[in-house]
C-alpha cells in the first residue's frame, strides 16, 4: 500500500569518513561533498548545480572553495556542512534543515535549528554542550524527528 510505504524508515550509517544513506526508492554514500550511488555507479555528483536522482533532490552550493550539499530524502532534508560558511545570510539559503552533518563548530549552527546532528568528526560532540547518543545506525522519519536538537555519532 502506498500510505505504509512511506513509513519506510530512512537509515543513515557510517564506514570511515563515508556516511550511507538509504531512503525508500534510493541510496547514496556521502563522503566529502561527493554523493555516489551503489545503484548508478557512473554517476558522481562532486560540484554545484540542481540534481534529481532516484527520488532524492540535490542541491550543491560551492562558497569559497567549498561544495556544501543539500539533499531532500523521503521528505527529510539532509545538509552536509563541512565547514561554516563565511559572510551575512551564507546559512539561509539552506533552510529548513532537519538533518545537519557538520564539519566543525560553531554557534552559527543553531541559526539552522536542525533536529538532529551528527558530527563527521566524533570529536566535535564534546563542544555541542548536548547529550550524545552514539549509535551504528541512525533510523528516521519525516513524522518521527526529535523536537529538541539530538546530536548523534554514528560509530562505523
Amino acid at each position: 500500500s502506498p500510505v505504509l510505504g512511506w513509513l519506510v524508515p530512512m537509515e543513515i550509517t557510517r564506514k570511515g569518513k563515508t556516511f550511507h544513506v538509504k531512503g525508500k526508492r534510493t541510496e547514496f554514500s556521502l563522503a566529502e561533498s561527493t554523493l555516489s550511488f551503489p545503484d548508478r555507479p557512473h554517476l558522481i555528483i562532486s560540484g554545484p548545480g540542481e540534481y534529481e536522482v532516484g527520488g532524492v533532490t540535490i542541491s550543491g552550493v560551492k562558497m569559497h572553495g567549498v561544495l556544501y550539499m543539500k539533499m531532500v530524502v523521503d521528505g527529510v532534508s539532509l545538509l552536509y556542512l563541512p565547514s561554516i560558511p563565511k559572510g551575512e545570510g551564507a546559512l539561509e539559503q539552506f533552510s529548513p534543515v532537519d538533518i545537519l552533518f557538520l564539519g566543525e563548530y560553531g554557534e552559527i549552527i543553531h541559526d539552522l535549528e536542525p533536529k538532529i546532528l551528527i558530527p563527521i568528526q566524533g570529536s566535535l560532540s564534546q563542544n555541542l554542550g548536548k547529550p550524545v547518543e552514539e549509535t551504528k545506525k541512525l533510523t528516521v522519519t519525516a513524522d518521527k524527528l526529535p523536537e529538541e536538537l539530538k546530536v548523534v555519532v554514528l560509530n562505523g
